[in-house]
C-alpha cells in the first residue's frame, strides 16, 4: 500500500492539479445540502470558539458598503432578551466599573 493510502487521511500531502480541482469544483457546484444535515452541522459547531488560523483569516477583513447594508438590514428589529440585557448591564470587573465611572465623568465635562 502506498504512503498516500495509509490511515484515515489518505489525501494528506497530495497536491491536486488545477484541472483536478476544477473537476471537483464542477462536480460539487449546485449541490444542495439537506436541511437536516445543516442542522446537525449547526448543532455540532454551536458554542465553539474560533482560534488560531480561523481568527487570523478574519483579522483585517473589510466589508464592502453593500455587505454592511445587508448586515444592517438583517439585524434591524432584532431584540435582546431580558437575560442578555442584564448581562450587558452588569460590569465585568472592578477595573471595568472604574472605567465606566471615568467615562461618565468625562461625558459630563463635555
Amino acid at each position: 500500500m502506498s504512503k498516500a493510502h495509509t490511515g484515515l487521511s489518505y489525501n494528506v500531502g497530495i497536491k491536486f492539479t488545477k484541472e483536478r480541482r476544477q473537476n471537483i469544483s464542477n462536480a460539487l457546484s449546485g449541490r444542495k445540502v439537506p436541511q437536516d444535515i445543516i442542522e446537525k452541522i449547526r448543532k455540532a459547531n454551536k458554542g465553539k470558539k474560533r482560534t488560531g488560523k480561523a481568527l487570523e483569516n478574519l483579522r483585517g477583513h473589510v466589508c464592502s458598503e453593500e455587505k454592511k447594508e445587508k448586515i444592517r438590514k438583517a439585524l434591524t428589529g432584532r431584540k435582546h432578551t431580558e437575560e442578555t440585557k442584564m448581562k450587558m448591564r452588569k460590569p465585568k470587573s472592578e477595573e471595568h466599573k472604574i472605567n465606566i465611572s471615568l467615562g461618565h465623568k468625562r461625558r459630563k465635562l463635555l
